[in-house]
């Protein structure tokens, strides 16, 4: 069956054709009948079985960050996987950082701040993000990091095909102030290829070598319900207006 404009009409003519001949007109009926089930059946079964994309909540915890934190939002608003939310945390930044998010808040739905007065600080920051967060998956981006544009949809495929893992991560390049590359750096890699790894041989990697290959929380994704944001007090934050 096809589910092409238009579709239906080109199954039960066809199949029209084909019992004419042999059955006749009684049998032609019962067969287009038939046929047109078959085909509504059929695409109640696919509406059940389609997954939609699972919502990604990328958390921006943040402090005085008016330098970098456009070009963060901008790579984070920008990825080719459009099903994201983007909650940033103000830890009481003394500097434009509450403009910067107003106005990005303003242009983009998807974005939602909180602004933590009094200054809750760089652990606590994050964990309130993540206690917030509505999505399937998280992932963090510093607010002086980028992603790249496929980033997300790269991480988030990993995971949806491999159901036993509970993490993905990315490669990493180091850039300047300016965003470019620093030339003549190389993050070790523990594979070039995409692929799972088990969870013991990643660590024993990481000990033996005394290398971070995982790298930087901005560099992992992973299930919201695999971890527990504990927090150690009651929330201060409000919504930023």
């Amino acid at each position: 069956m096809t589910a092409e404009p238009g579709g239906l009409r080109r199954v039960a003519q066809e199949g029209l054709r084909t019992t004419r001949r042999a059955y006749g007109v009684d049998a032609q009926l019962w067969t287009r009948r038939r046929i047109l089930e078959a085909t509504r059946a059929a695409g109640r079964d696919h509406a059940v079985h389609v997954r939609t994309d699972p919502l990604v909540s990328i958390l921006v915890p943040t402090y005085n960050g008016e330098r970098f934190l456009r070009a963060a939002l901008r790579s984070a608003l920008g990825q080719s996987y459009r099903n994201i939310e983007v909650l940033v945390g103000d830890d009481g930044s003394t500097d434009r950082t509450p403009e910067i998010l107003a106005a990005v808040a303003a242009e983009d739905p998807r974005v939602r701040v909180l602004r933590f007065d009094p200054n809750i600080g760089a652990l606590e920051n994050p964990r309130r993000l993540l206690a917030e967060a509505r999505g399937e998956y998280v992932k963090y981006l510093m607010h002086d990091d980028v992603l790249g544009t496929e980033c997300v949809r790269e991480l988030v495929r990993g995971m949806e095909q491999h159901p036993e893992a509970t993490m993905a991560f990315s490669h990493r390049v180091l850039i300047d102030e300016q965003g470019k590359a620093v030339p003549n750096h190389n993050f070790v890699k523990v594979d070039s290829r995409p692929g799972l790894i088990d969870g013991r041989t990643l660590g024993n990697h990481v000990l033996v070598n005394c290398s971070n290959v995982i790298g930087e929380p901005t560099t992992v994704l992973f299930r919201r319900d695999d971890v527990s944001p504990t927090t150690s007090g009651p929330s201060t934050a409000a919504p930023s207006t």
